[in-house]
C-alpha cells in the first residue's frame, strides 16, 4: 500500500490566487486519474474555522509533532496555522503571508500571533513546494533554503459542449460592457461565467477570455482549455497587452495566445463580436487551432511529477 497523505485546507485564505479547496480537489482527482496511480494515496480534511481556531488552542507551537498517519500535507495559510507544530509538507499557491487578513476577521485572533505561528510552520516543516513564481519568491527571505519549486499542473476542461465559459480576469467599466455586448447580440447562445467549483462539470463549446489569462486557479487558464481541446477566443486591449510585454521578461504565450496556434486572439470589442459570429456559425477553424495547441501541454506527466514531489 503507498503512504497516505491527507491534504489539510481551509477556504479562509482567499487573498492569494488560488482558491485552496479547488487545488486540494484538483490533487486527489488527479492522484486517481494518473498511469501511476498506485504509487499514491491522497485524503482530503477540510477546516471549519472552529476547527482551526481549536487547533490553535490545543496545538502551541514550540513543540513538534508528527503525524502519525503518514505524510500531513498543509495547504496554504488557513491549514499552515492550524497545524504549525506539525512536521509536514507545506504547499503553497501563494505568498501564505497576504492570507493574514483573512485569518485574523474570521478567527479574531492578533495578526502579529498569525504572522508568527505562520513563520514557526515554516520552519517546522519537513519541505516546502512553492506552486508558481510569486510564491517561491515570497517565500525566499523565510526560509534556511529555497522552497521547491512547482507548477499546479494542466487540468483538462471538457469541449463539445453547447455553452459558452466566460473567463473574466479584468474588473473594470471596460469587461461589463463586454459581457452586456455579449449577451445582447447573440441571445439564443448560453454563456456561463466562470465558477471555479462548477467549471469542470459540464463541456464547453468555447472559451472565451476577456483580458490578459493572469488566473491561476484551476480551470480558468489557458492550459486548462488547451489540454482539453476545447478552442479560446482572447480579447486583450492592444495597450495592455505592450505594458505587459515591457514589465515581463520571456515570453507571455502562457498567459495570452498565439493567433492561429494556440487560440484566437483579439484587439476590439468588435472584432470580438464578429469573429464570435463566424464562429458560432461554423467552429471547426477554431477546434482546428484547438488541436494543434493541444500538444503544448502534458497534464499527465505534469500531474505525475507534483504528485511524486508532494508525496516523497
Amino acid at each position: 500500500m503507498p503512504p497516505q497523505n491527507t491534504i489539510v485546507y481551509a477556504d479562509l485564505d482567499s487573498a492569494g490566487p488560488h482558491v485552496p479547496s479547488a487545488i486540494a480537489e484538483s490533487i486527489a482527482r488527479a492522484s486517481e486519474d494518473s498511469l501511476i496511480a498506485g504509487q499514491f494515496d491522497f485524503a482530503l480534511k477540510p477546516l471549519q474555522a472552529e476547527e482551526i481556531h481549536r487547533a490553535f488552542r490545543e496545538l502551541p507551537s514550540g513543540h513538534e509533532r508528527l503525524s502519525l498517519d503518514g505524510n500531513l500535507v498543509l495547504l496554504d495559510a488557513g491549514a499552515m496555522f492550524a497545524y504549525a507544530p506539525y512536521r509536514s509538507t507545506i504547499l503553497l499557491s501563494a505568498d501564505p503571508f497576504e492570507g493574514v487578513g483573512q485569518i485574523q476577521q474570521s478567527l479574531r485572533i492578533d495578526a502579529d500571533l498569525v504572522r508568527v505561528r505562520l513563520h514557526d510552520a515554516l520552519l517546522t516543516a519537513r519541505k516546502v513546494i512553492a506552486l508558481g513564481h510569486s510564491a517561491s519568491l515570497a517565500m525566499a527571505a523565510l526560509l534556511p533554503k529555497p522552497a521547491e519549486r512547482r507548477s499546479l499542473p494542466s487540468i483538462a476542461l471538457a469541449a463539445s459542449g453547447s455553452a459558452i465559459l466566460i473567463v473574466r480576469n479584468d474588473d473594470d467599466q471596460a469587461a461589463d460592457e463586454t459581457l452586456h455586448m455579449l449577451l445582447d447580440t447573440f441571445g439564443d447562445q448560453e454563456f456561463s461565467l466562470f465558477d471555479a467549483s462548477t467549471v469542470f462539470e459540464r463541456n464547453w463549446k468555447l472559451v472565451v477570455q476577456l483580458g490578459i489569462a493572469q488566473s491561476s486557479l484551476p480551470g480558468a487558464r489557458l492550459s486548462d482549455a488547451w489540454a482539453g481541446g476545447v478552442p479560446v477566443v482572447q480579447l486583450v486591449n492592444p495597450v495592455s497587452l505592450r505594458a505587459r510585454r515591457r514589465r515581463q521578461a520571456g515570453p507571455i504565450t502562457d498567459i495570452v495566445v498565439e493567433h492561429g496556434k494556440s487560440g484566437l486572439l483579439c484587439t476590439g470589442v468588435d472584432e470580438l463580436r464578429s469573429l464570435l459570429a463566424d464562429l458560432l456559425s461554423d467552429v471547426l477553424p477554431a477546434r482546428a487551432v484547438a488541436r494543434g495547441a493541444r500538444h503544448r501541454v502534458d497534464p499527465a506527466g505534469e500531474w505525475d511529477i507534483l504528485l511524486k514531489a508532494i508525496s516523497q
